[in-house]
């Protein structure tokens, strides 16, 4: 079973507001054994607001009543990436701490801020990524919809149909000489249509002059039959495609 974007969101977020918190309270141990001053600062702002933004983000819904749009989502991600960059250039080119500290709480704190990073950048490039693509394929309104909405604003199904329509969505197409080589079904008796009329089978036949005799003369092909004739191997239902079945309405009825 394929996991819901919703539920994906809310094990990100919770991962990165871990990873955060554990960022701080590292930061907040080393703190005396700084070299630079501006990188603790800095460490505990950027981490604290990488953990901030993804409380707020995931107990907005509940907790107003309001739900994210994607262009939010989008901003929020954008506005922070900056700083979550500079962060991680920076612990990986200056030294973080001096003294007795030993060599693996330092890089226990370096590999979690690389790790949230690389997560941020990660998401916030995949998510413009599919909204751009959902925007052509399926909704141009997608960056006003609700993101953790059921179902998903980003309809994969649809998304990859769009990208790969050659490989995922190809169908043969029956060419026109092929169509009219089909064997068409037999004429019956009395139709005004300009295909070659074929004797109908005998139990047919018989059915049908017993009912001709039964219908009035006057309401017997009042009108000449026009229109084209569905091939025979053709079918008449049509089974509806992912963006159709994404566009149903649920009936319910409140006993």
């Amino acid at each position: 079973m394929a996991i819901r974007f919703q539920t994906f969101r809310q094990m990100l977020l919770a991962l990165v507001i871990i990873i955060s918190l554990a960022s701080i309270i590292l930061s907040s141990c080393l703190s005396p054994y700084f070299v630079h001053r501006k990188v603790f600062w800095m460490i505990i702002v950027v981490e604290g607001g990488s953990m901030i933004r993804s409380c707020w983000s995931g107990i907005r819904k509940p907790l107003l009543k309001k739900y994210q749009s994607v262009a939010s989502e989008n901003m929020e991600l954008f506005i922070f990436l900056p700083f979550e960059l500079v962060l991680a250039l920076v612990t990986l080119t200056l030294p973080l701490v001096r003294g007795p500290t030993g060599k693996i709480v330092p890089t226990v704190l370096e590999i979690l801020i690389i790790v949230n990073t690389t997560i941020n950048i990660a998401y916030t490039t995949c998510l413009l990524a599919v909204a751009m693509l959902t925007a052509p394929a399926y909704d141009a309104d997608v960056w006003i919809r609700d993101i953790d909405s059921c179902p998903s604003p980003f309809p994969i199904p649809i998304i990859l149909s769009f990208v790969f329509s050659c490989i995922s969505r190809w169908k043969p197409t029956v060419s026109a000489q092929a169509m009219d080589d089909a064997p068409l079904p037999p004429c019956l008796p009395g139709c005004n249509c300009d295909c070659t009329v074929k004797p109908a089978p005998p139990m047919m036949s018989q059915t049908i002059s017993s009912v001709d005799r039964l219908v009035a003369p006057s309401t017997r092909l009042s009108a000449p039959i026009t229109g084209s004739r569905i091939p025979s191997h053709q079918s008449l239902v049509r089974i509806p495609d992912a963006a159709e079945r994404r566009a149903s309405i649920i009936v319910a009825f409140d006993v």
